[in-house]
């Protein structure tokens, strides 16, 4: 199957987005830190992507559709598990039975994670994405005809939730974007003018955020709906960007690309153990340039060893 240009080189900026987010939390300087907070919307990127892809799957079987996606992220994460576990057991002798079983069944993002391994609290997020898909497909018709009423709903239900438990409030803001994304890719509407309006929205909501971050930092308000509200407009204006900038170009089955794109989840899944996990190289000089190269590096190593492994894997097991 020919692949989407635009959407390889979008999920490459995601990934290159979330590493520098991770990676500029380790600075010292103030200012570098907080751009850390623009750098964390490759997270809304991923979510967006995958709405927008399965937007045009046909889900026949659900529960085989199901199955092989949780095979896709889950496999390579029991692998990196094993290896983390591993090191909390005979290196550092911190280890807790129940990270075991929370890791086993993609719930660390209600629960926690462990050292190296926090930021896989996105599965969680995006495996109930994957759960709600074949619902948005059997009712795809529905959907795409009700679709502004749905979508205020989620909006909604995100603002409301999100006074009474923070995490819930999320968990629904990524629901509204996967869902939008779904519905995005489906409707027939004029697409220029939705970027004219959403263009406009993310530069009032912006000024709102400059706002609320004055008066509300640290609140409900501020934390969770404003900032995740504006993440997703950003997230919709930089695939906008993207594809501006990338759709006419002809590139076919560039090996570069094709590697990045290939390996980019694998990589998400091993970079943070490097920056602020248990074999943490951020500190390994006093050089930040230096550290962050070293960081990376190892990063993209691991990554691509994890993908050989989890293939391996999972070939062995379409194979029996």
């Amino acid at each position: 199957m020919k692949k989407d240009f635009v959407i390889q080189i979008t999920r490459i900026v995601a990934m290159f987005m979330i590493i520098v987010c991770h990676l500029v939390q380790e600075f010292d300087s103030r200012y570098i830190q907080m751009t850390s907070q623009f750098f964390n919307v490759g997270v809304f990127i991923f979510i967006l992507i995958s709405g927008y892809l399965y937007g045009t799957k046909e889900i026949e079987n659900p529960k085989k559709w199901l199955k092989n996606r949780l095979f896709k992220i889950m496999i390579p994460v029991y692998i990196f598990m094993i290896f983390i576990f591993g090191l909390e057991i005979f290196i550092l002798h911190n280890f807790e039975i129940k990270y075991v079983f929370i890791y086993l069944f993609d719930l660390q993002f209600v629960f926690g994670g462990v050292q190296g391994a926090q930021h896989l609290w996105f599965l969680t997020v995006i495996m109930i994405c994957y759960m709600i898909t074949p619902i948005l497909y059997q009712n795809k018709e529905k959907l795409l005809k009700n679709d502004k009423i749905i979508l205020f709903i989620l909006a909604i239900l995100a603002i409301g939730l999100s006074y009474v438990q923070q995490d819930v409030g999320r968990t629904f803001m990524y629901l509204l974007l996967y869902v939008s994304a779904y519905v995005y890719r489906n409707k027939k509407s004029d697409k220029k003018k939705s970027k004219v309006w959403l263009t406009l929205a993310i530069v009032g909501l912006f000024t709102v955020r400059i706002v609320a971050r004055k008066f509300w930092d640290g609140t409900v308000l501020y934390n969770t709906i404003v900032v995740c509200l504006t993440q997703i407009l950003l997230a919709y204006n930089i695939y906008w960007l993207l594809n501006e900038i990338f759709k006419d170009m002809k590139i076919e089955d560039n090996a570069l690309l094709n590697h990045l794109d290939t390996i980019s989840y694998y990589v998400y899944i091993t970079h943070i153990m490097f920056m602020t996990g248990p074999v943490r190289t951020m500190g390994l000089t006093k050089n930040m340039l230096v550290n962050s190269i070293v960081s990376v590096g190892l990063a993209w190593i691991t990554g691509v060893l994890l993908y050989r492994i989890s293939k391996g894997v999972m070939e062995n097991d379409t194979n029996h």
